[in-house]
């Protein structure tokens, strides 16, 4: 057997067992924006790619868009084991609060007071001196083509997603 049929072996059992609650039902239909044969070719490709790159600073981006992946097929069991990994190597770049912001709608959707407090310190503890009426603008696109723009105020932060409001953190 080779690499590739054993990836795909992986991937199906991963997705039947995934989170007990149908997560193969959720990849393979087109539901919330999946395009199901293009979404399970990149994320495929990007299995793949992870398991023969060297280099950290790639491996970092295609682990980032395997966790945007899974968010995206709504296994956010799945997605918050990998945002969390994510998270746990911080190197102070975008994709690093991107995660973080990920892990916050993550809590937000199960009702996670404590751990949406916990993450709003995180998410919040680079300071920048801004006006009020001034933000700072960080942009980032994935390997999965997803264009990210972070607007940093003084009183939150905005991520929008492919143009639109993705979410809104406030201290």
């Amino acid at each position: 057997m080779n690499s590739k049929n054993l990836v795909i072996i992986v991937f199906l059992c991963a997705l039947v067992l995934g989170n007990g609650k149908g997560a193969w039902a959720k990849c393979s239909c087109e539901s919330d924006g999946i395009d199901t044969d293009q979404d399970l070719k990149k994320f495929m490709s990007l299995r793949q790619k992870l398991a023969n790159t060297v280099k950290e600073s790639k491996r970092k981006e295609i682990n980032f868009a395997i966790a945007e992946y899974y968010f995206k097929a709504n296994s956010f069991v799945d997605a918050k084991r990998e945002f969390e990994a994510y998270a746990l190597q911080d190197s102070g770049g975008i994709t690093d609060l991107l995660a973080r912001i990920y892990l916050y709608k993550i809590a937000q959707s199960k009702k996670d007071e404590t751990r949406m407090a916990d993450l709003k310190k995180e998410i919040f503890r680079d300071q920048f001196i801004l006006l009020f009426d001034q933000y700072k603008t960080k942009q980032y696109v994935s390997l999965l083509g997803n264009k990210y723009e972070i607007r940093h105020f003084v009183d939150k932060i905005e991520v929008f997603l492919n143009g639109d409001i993705f979410e809104q953190v406030s201290p």
